[in-house]
């Protein structure tokens, strides 16, 4: 049975965790590689970093926004240090469709 979860607190980003009955199903029965690193959340727009792993399309972007300036970009996962030249996103179509399959 889905319990109701209690809204989640802002992530240091500022992302808000998405976990409202409406918008996805019980996070425990997802698979780990549907739950994005940077919200702790089921992915609805999932794309992949220069990095090598997925995440949320509007939590990398805020969690972008955030870093940008710094010294270095580093890997939100990781914590690697990447080329700012090689920081494009690319849809991770064939994750949002196993994601959307198993709702």
């Amino acid at each position: 049975a889905i319990q109701r979860r209690r809204r989640s607190s802002v992530l240091a980003a500022g992302v808000r965790k998405r976990s409202s009955l409406s918008d996805q199903s019980d996070e425990g029965s997802m698979l780990p590689s549907f739950i994005c690193p940077i919200t702790h959340g089921v992915m609805r727009d999932p794309v992949i970093w220069s990095d090598g792993h997925s995440y949320e399309r509007s939590a990398l972007d805020m969690w972008i926004q955030n870093n940008t300036g710094r010294a270095e970009m580093r890997s939100p996962v990781t914590g690697e240090s990447l080329r700012v030249e090689h920081t494009s996103m690319v849809p991770n179509y064939t994750l949002r469709k196993a994601i959307q399959e198993n709702r």
